[in-house]
């Protein structure tokens, strides 16, 4: 075992996307030793090598009670990562790994072979070859390119000898008792591979020198769908334990370091009033138990509360009892579905918090016809929850995992999952649902929605073999989303944010009826941000920065390519958007750099569709 901290540093918020389960690299040693990977543990190691509670002094307990609810956890908390100046209760907390894949190659001799069959020092976790190695200088072997994944989650080394039995087309006794892993052949197999020239995957061969053996075979093919046909999942799951469990997957070659490897499934909200006030601040440590007691235990302990609180905020013990039973009752409407229109409903009407600050602008007369609501948001808080992984392919929702299996991040059941918190600013803008009906019904944006939502139809067949619905895409998402792409890029010349630091949030439904978004930048610090994005939300800045942004997508410099849709042939989900335009970093865009379309801003160009954004004749100026 590994611990993160012997080999390299984490930051905290890298946690989220490379949790348990994920293949992470390292170099070992501080004058640059050798290089190891290592698979992320499970939680569950977190809590054996960790002083890990759920009590209010824990600095590493974070809490975001409608989160809570919706994934049925009683608290989250921080990544374990060695932040002992964070509270010195709390010392020597770290991330732990398993060594993985354990095979692993001389770059000189191009030997294969596992990890305990290298030469090694005590307490070091590189690897080197004895052969290539002199006394002044040390050649350290490198983990195997090549793993193999299955769409239910599972991981394991790439079958070597069970690949050159299967490929070289000979029959020899060095092979004859090779077993799924290779272990009973692997004293008589002298494994190496090395390219026999050309640059693609066929190029390489993995061949055996064993005396009277000499059986050779190329790894061409071995990265296809059906590469593996023959050879079933194994199940394992070297993150979480030893054991394997039943799968009738075939599994799939991957790179160690693919991108289709390790898909976090993370789930977010925005900490909205009640919620952030002092009363709640209070309630924290109480609130799951809150959600779960008998009746009559829980009146016995609200009114314990009232008791103990109610003078600290001028209030009589009935009205603070009355607050906490108001705010049960409110929790239980709180789901899924209900999240995202609960941070619509506070970002429109504007508050005053210490995590949730909202101030409203008021529209310029220009936009009033097609924009409802502006406002600056002062101050946010969001808390990110790592819920899960995906292997192979990405999952439709946090509900609805598609094809495959979600992947365990523990063992056993926990009341927590990991967690990161950011503060941060940012703009709220929301359009006229009743000028966006009108256009809906004029435009003709509904055909070109329907040519997206047929392609969305068409790969979620292919990737999901019709698990779970197709989500519907409708103009207003077209619509709501480019325009977001749109006001990221003009803010990012505007306030010099690099693109990346920026995020949207979405907030697009048909019921409950909403379309807006929210652009924002945050931080782990507990300042956040310094205010140089809220700025630009006031009334006088707003105008001109959704003016230029709106300018930008009438022409873009890969037209008439683009405005045809024909740059984004490989990518179906679009329609006039590519990297001259719409597309962003995918850290910064909830969908994927999907769903986008600059002809519902400002129309075709051909006069069959016309843009929302038509009747502002500024931005032609």
């Amino acid at each position: 075992m590994s611990r993160n901290n012997h080999l390299g540093t984490v930051r905290r918020g890298q946690v989220l996307g490379y949790g348990p389960g994920a293949v992470i690299d390292f170099r070992a040693g501080a004058k640059g030793g050798g290089p190891v990977s290592v698979i992320a543990a499970a939680l569950d190691r977190w809590e054996e090598t960790a002083k890990l509670s759920s009590g209010m002094n824990d600095p590493h307990v974070i809490r975001e009670a409608r989160l809570e609810k919706v994934l049925g956890k009683s608290h989250f908390r921080l990544p374990p990562v060695d932040d002992a100046g964070r509270d010195a209760a709390f010392p020597n907390r770290w991330l732990n790994g398993y060594r993985f894949p354990t095979w692993l190659q001389c770059p000189g001799c191009k030997s294969l072979k596992p990890a305990s069959r290298w030469a090694r020092d005590m307490g070091d976790p590189s690897r080197w070859c004895a052969r290539c190695s002199s006394e002044d200088r040390r050649v350290f072997v490198v983990p195997s390119r090549f793993v193999t994944a299955c769409e239910n989650g599972h991981i394991d080394e790439f079958p070597w000898i069970r690949w050159l039995a299967m490929r070289s087309g000979v029959s020899l006794p060095c092979l004859s008792a090779a077993d799924d892993d290779g272990h009973e052949a692997f004293n008589r197999c002298r494994l190496r591979l090395e390219s026999a020239g050309g640059s693609g995957i066929e190029g390489l061969r993995v061949s055996c020198s064993a005396e009277g053996c000499g059986a050779s075979a190329s790894m061409a093919g071995a990265f296809s769908s059906k590469g593996l046909d023959g050879h079933r999942c194994g199940g394992r799951r070297p993150w979480l334990t030893s054991d394997r469990e039943s799968c009738t997957m075939t599994p799939r070659t991957l790179q160690r370091g693919a991108s289709n490897l390790y898909f976090p499934v993370t789930y977010s909200t925005l900490s909205i009033p009640p919620w952030t006030d002092a009363i709640q601040e209070e309630l924290k440590a109480y609130w799951s138990s809150l959600r779960t007691l008998e009746p009559a235990v829980r009146d016995t302990v609200i009114a314990g509360l009232a008791e103990t609180n109610a003078s600290v905020h001028n209030m009589e013990r009935d009205e603070y009892a009355a607050v906490i039973r108001e705010r049960l009752k409110l929790d239980e409407g709180t789901s899924f579905e209900t999240l995202r229109f609960e941070e619509f409903i506070r970002l429109e009407a504007g508050a005053e918090g210490r995590d949730f600050q909202v101030r409203q602008e008021a529209v310029p007369p220009s936009l009033q016809p097609l924009v409802a609501r502006i406002g600056r948001v002062e101050r946010l808080r969001e808390v990110r929850a790592l819920t899960g992984f995906k292997r192979i392919y990405q999952n439709i929702s946090v509900s609805e995992p598609g094809r495959g299996r979600f992947g365990d991040l523990s063992l056993k059941a926990l009341p927590w999952l990991p967690a990161v918190e950011v503060r941060g600013e940012g703009i709220f803008v929301s359009l006229r649902l009743d000028t966006l009906d009108e256009w809906i019904a004029r435009s003709g944006a509904a055909e070109r929605a329907a040519r997206v939502q047929a392609a969305h139809a068409a790969e979620h067949e292919r990737l999901h073999d019709g698990a779970g619905e197709v989500e519907a895409i409708s103009p207003a998402f077209l619509l709501v989303h480019s325009l977001a792409h749109a006001v990221i890029k003009r803010l990012s010349f505007e306030c010099g944010y690099d693109v990346a630091s920026l995020r949207e949030r979405l907030y697009i439904d048909e019921n409950p009826r909403m379309a807006g978004f929210l652009i924002y930048t945050s931080t782990s610090d507990a300042d956040g941000t310094l205010g140089g994005l809220e700025r630009q939300g006031r009334a006088e800045r707003i105008e001109q920065i959704l003016l230029a942004a709106l300018r930008d997508c009438v022409w873009c410099s890969s037209d008439p390519l683009c405005r045809s849709g024909i740059s984004s042939l490989s990518e179906s989900m679009n329609l006039a958007a590519c990297h001259s335009c719409l597309l962003l970093p995918e850290t910064c865009c909830e969908r994927g750099n999907r769903f986008l379309d600059r002809g519902m801003l400002v129309g075709d160009g051909a006069d069959t569709t016309a843009g929302f954004f038509d009747s502002l004749d500024a931005f032609d100026d």
